[in-house]
């Protein structure tokens, strides 16, 4: 048996880059934007055995979703958010780091290359789906995916196959692609297609 020592995690890079500007004309209040932005941290993960040798080594990035508004700025107007604004999507990129690297060291997940669904409601759960962290990306789809039959719905069980399958469970990813494609979604009536090939 392997007798692992310690882990260390040397912060290489945090940065955030901004994404879409939406407008916001309220009824009561001042006009403004919405800005998306991504919050991104790497850092640089080492694991060393009882004998100080390195054990593993990986350079591991993990992006995070942050939305910032703000009254009577410009279409123009680029707004950096400050840390105390941004803090908890930073901590929360941190952790889908450490999630991350914590993979390396357990089972693998199944690689599946399929596109998902990654704009408008659904653009947060997107970024955890691109960090591959299964479980908050699911915390977020799941409300979607049971609030009725509207395009966002339909969209958020096609994303939650892609999950499902990418989590090794072919037959939770077939339920919810058959709920998509049954409602209309392509994409969902290709992976049903092709999840039934391979039963």
């Amino acid at each position: 048996m392997l007798a692992l020592h310690s882990l260390t995690a040397d912060i290489q890079r945090t940065g955030v880059t901004i994404g879409d500007q939406v407008p916001v004309h309220p009824k009561v209040g001042r006009p403004g934007y919405i800005w998306h932005y991504t919050v991104l941290v790497s850092a640089q993960w080492v694991l060393y055995d009882r004998q100080g040798l390195v054990v593993d080594s990986a350079l591991v990035s993990a992006r995070t979703p942050f939305v910032f508004s703000a009254e009577n700025t410009r279409s123009l107007t680029i707004l950096t958010p400050s840390p105390a604004q941004s803090g908890a999507s930073i901590s929360a990129a941190a952790k889908a780091n450490g999630q991350i690297y914590a993979q390396r060291l357990s089972a693998k997940d199944i690689v599946v290359n399929r596109p998902y669904y990654r704009t408008g409601d659904l653009a947060p759960a997107a970024e955890w789906i691109k960090a591959r962290n299964w479980p908050v990306a699911a915390a977020l789809l799941l409300p979607l995916a049971s609030s009725g039959s509207s395009p966002v719905s339909i969209k958020a069980a096609y994303n939650l196959a892609i999950l499902s399958e990418a989590q090794g469970n072919r037959e939770e990813a077939r339920l919810w692609a058959q709920q998509a494609a049954q409602a209309g979604d392509g994409l969902a009536r290709k992976m049903l297609a092709d999840l039934d090939k391979n039963r």
